[in-house]
């Protein structure tokens, strides 16, 4: 117990500096549980935490929502370019695909609310 009890105390005193997310909070929330505590757990006991969600890190709306949108046109452009790609390898030339990437709305719902964004592809990791 005063070990757990330091572990938490150490994670908690814990600064990383910049915009990088770590896992620090999700830690200690699984240091905090009951069933931790007790030295009850077994090996099905993480996976059951993640199954029903019972524990997880709180992201402000803004947030997910940047993230999704940034994942989900990435996505999207790099299906473009394998589409590209694949029908330059059938001897095909078509670079219709790779212009509709250049410049696209996305549409993003979270929460039941709808937000819409204009993307456009500055580079071929940048999107404005």
């Amino acid at each position: 117990e005063e070990a757990r009890k330091s572990l938490v105390l150490a994670l908690k005193e814990l600064f990383i500096h910049g915009e990088i997310r770590t896992t620090v909070e999700y830690l200690i929330q699984l240091l905090e549980t009951d069933t931790f505590k007790d030295n009850t757990l077994d090996t099905a006991w993480l996976d059951g935490l993640i199954a029903s969600r019972s524990l997880g890190i709180a992201m402000d709306a803004p947030d997910v929502v940047m993230c999704a949108s940034v994942v989900r046109a990435f996505r999207r452009v790099a299906g473009a370019e394998s589409a590209f790609l694949s029908a330059l390898e059938k001897g095909q030339l078509s670079t219709s695909p790779l212009l509709e990437v250049r410049a696209f709305k996305m549409e993003t719902t979270h929460e039941n609310v709808k937000y819409m964004f204009d993307v456009k592809r500055t580079s071929p990791d940048t999107f404005a």
